[in-house]
């Protein structure tokens, strides 16, 4: 019973809208012919609102993987390959586009031993990278944590490979020079890939 009263409550609402469109609009069409006033001009659609202009992104950021092809060290096996130590690193990063060219990146690096298999190790490296040319040219400062006293420098060489969106995929070389406290000093070569976006 309910339903039927609002069903019917809802009927005579539209009839009576439709009664007052239909009487009203006539006559406000007949005054304005009667007053000589031009017809309102029709109402335009809004303009849609503008794109903001395309530029560089200000943050952005990264995310791979990463492996030491060779590292020779000063003390102990003084070479080191992937068969004598193999490592896979994940370097995950965000970039600030300080200048057109020019790019402040915050980088951590988790490391895991794989062969023979050992521990987990996090590095820290921010560093900055020149885009401006063919390739991207970099260095970072490096600290690895959790280990004896150490201080190092990582020059690096950057080239996008391929776009995916608003992603790009890339290869990199880095070579990591690290001197640590009572175990001297190492340097490595570092392959590493991934997107940035």
């Amino acid at each position: 019973m309910a339903i039927d009263t609002c069903k019917a409550a809802s009927k005579l609402v539209l009839a009576a809208a439709a009664l007052v469109l239909a009487t009203a609009l006539p006559a406000r069409a007949e005054t304005q012919e009667a007053s000589g006033a031009p017809p309102p001009a029709p109402v335009a659609a809004a303009a849609p609102m503008a794109e903001p202009a395309a530029g560089a992104r200000m943050v952005g950021g990264h995310v791979g993987a990463a492996v030491p092809l060779v590292s020779f060290h000063s003390m102990g096996k003084t070479t080191r390959t992937p068969s004598d130590q193999f490592t896979i690193a994940v370097p995950i990063g965000v970039s600030v586009h300080v200048a057109p060219d020019w790019v402040v990146d915050f980088e951590t690096v988790v490391g895991n031993d794989v062969k023979p298999w050992g521990g987990t190790g996090l590095t820290v490296d921010p560093g900055v990278v020149y885009t401006g040319g063919p390739v991207a040219l970099g260095l970072r400062v490096k600290f690895d944590v959790s280990q004896s006293a150490n201080f190092g420098l990582i020059p690096l060489v950057h080239k996008g490979i391929v776009d995916i969106g608003e992603a790009n995929w890339f290869v990199e070389a880095a070579f990591p020079i690290t001197a640590q406290h009572g175990q001297g000093y190492s340097l490595a070569a570092v392959a590493h890939t991934g997107f940035a976006f």
